[in-house]
């Protein structure tokens, strides 16, 4: 076997730790103060929830249109047209025109696949490896920066940093295991109590090591609670590859064995059966809608502000609509299985 070293990135970013505790005032406080020169930050919550608060609140303290909020649980069209947004506004230098002042609040949309570049970060804690990802949207390019903002800065949240362990923001430990939680909190804790810069791409290794090795980070306080959490994780780590192994391909049968018929005898054709579905994914389940507007008449029409020829016309609901008006409906995915809130009328299809 031949192993070639891969030389890293030649870009170097230093990026300022903070710690920041879960108080609108203290994130409003923090904003106001750093953008008072203009500016783009990010701010990055781990629930839908917590991102729609946030820009509720964000909104009514900066002027119009100095805010924007971007999620998944946007309809298929609209989540499209917010990403060329983003990629347009905050991309490379000459994407498109960007904004002099500007928050986006956001979820993990945010995290990868844009190539989108902000001035300043502020993130819920999240797992180590997925907070360096969301720290990869701060000085992404090399373009001027505002007073203030020149160098990279990111305020990590936490409800309160005083406790110990840290307790975590609402809603953390329904999307990432405490484990990971605890070991990213002692990392980053360790890192911005000491001023001691995060160096990107060369710290990267160390810490996703250090998360995820067996011995717990930190000190005595620390150790019993991240033992229990790690054997919780681990647990539900071998279950779901336990799961996993009976759809794996398995091995070729002997050296110089025909690969005819490997994959046949390893899975199978895929079905759509909740067995099928294990097969590609292990969550809970979701359900296809179509989302539609009732109006006054309680008539279902199609959302005005869809960028389609026939927003906002009716949806005949006792025969089937013409193939235009069919593929014009928005598409989405639902797995929340209740009734969704304000005048949005979530329908099977």
């Amino acid at each position: 076997m031949t192993t070639v070293a891969v030389p890293g990135s030649a870009r170097r970013t230093s990026v300022d730790l903070e710690l920041l505790d879960d108080a609108a005032d203290r994130l409003l406080s923090l904003l106001r103060d750093s953008l008072s020169g203009g500016g783009c930050a990010l701010v990055v919550r781990n629930t839908v929830k917590r991102a729609q608060d946030t820009f509720d609140q964000l909104a009514q303290a900066f002027a119009p249109g100095e805010v924007s909020l971007h999620h998944s649980r946007f309809l298929a069209s609209d989540r499209a047209r917010n990403d060329a947004w983003l990629t347009s506004a905050f991309g490379p230098p000459g994407k498109g025109p960007r904004p002099d002042r500007h928050v986006v609040v956001a979820t993990q949309v945010a995290e990868q696949s844009l190539d989108v570049d902000f001035d300043l970060l502020v993130t819920d804690l999240a797992p180590i490896d997925l907070l360096l990802q969301r720290i990869g949207r701060i000085h992404r390019h090399v373009r001027p920066r505002p007073q203030g903002l020149r160098r990279p800065r990111c305020a990590v949240v936490a409800e309160d940093w005083s406790s110990v362990p840290p307790r975590f923001v609402p809603g953390a430990e329904a999307v990432y295991d405490r484990f990971t939680l605890l070991q990213s909190a002692r990392l980053v804790g360790e890192r911005a109590t000491n001023e001691r810069p995060l160096m990107l791409p060369d710290d990267i290794s160390g810490l996703v090591a250090a998360a995820y090795e067996s011995v717990p980070v930190g000190h005595e306080p620390w150790h019993r609670l991240v033992q229990e959490a790690r054997d919780t994780w681990e647990s539900r780590r071998l279950a779901l590859e336990g799961r996993a192994r009976a759809f794996r391909i398995a091995p070729p049968e002997g050296q110089g064995s025909s690969l005819n018929g490997w994959l046949g005898r390893s899975v199978g054709e895929a079905d759509d059966s909740v067995h099928g579905l294990a097969q590609v994914r292990d969550s809970d389940d979701s359900i296809e809608v179509i989302a539609l507007v009732r109006d006054r008449d309680g008539l279902l029409v199609l959302p005005g502000w869809i960028a389609e020829p026939r927003a906002g016309e009716v949806l005949p609901v006792d025969s089937e609509p013409d193939a235009d008006l069919a593929r014009a409906t928005p598409a989405a995915r639902c797995g929340c299985r209740r009734r969704c809130a304000g005048d949005l009328a979530v329908t099977l299809w």
